[in-house]
């Protein structure tokens, strides 16, 4: 499994997280967080180590303004790689395996999610209707 498919599902389930949801549900993704949280430290550790060398400012929507192209595509270049790193043996234990976690669909009504999300999911999370 790649870096990249971590990071995308820790957002997704980041999202979710921040959802009423029933307590089944709820401590189901929370335990999968929990699991997926080395890779989602390792990543922003990096990500930091890459902006304090590059020195971007923010700008008021919260972009990246780098000084130069060359900054720019270099930090575009490095968190390619990172991302496709291969998350087990690196930022996972040896032999790690994702355990899917099953909602039903009944206990996501209300809950907004986009469809990026639910494929960012795909391998993660599997929605049961009933």
């Amino acid at each position: 499994m790649k870096q990249v498919q971590i990071i995308k599902a820790m957002q997704a389930l980041n999202n979710l997280a921040a959802q009423a949801l029933p307590i089944k549900s709820a401590c189901a993704i929370h335990r999968l967080r929990v699991q997926l949280r080395p890779a989602w430290d390792f990543q922003q550790e990096e990500e930091d180590k890459l902006l304090g060398k590059l020195k971007p400012t923010i700008d008021p929507d919260g972009n990246l303004d780098f000084k130069t192209p060359e900054d720019a595509q270099k930090y575009r270049e490095l968190l390619k790689e990172l991302g496709a790193m291969d998350a087990e043996g690196n930022t996972l234990p040896e032999g790690f395996t994702i355990q899917p976690v099953t909602l039903p669909l009944r206990a996501m009504d209300g809950i907004q999610i986009t469809a990026n999300e639910v494929e960012a999911l795909e391998g993660f999370v599997t929605f049961m209707e009933e």
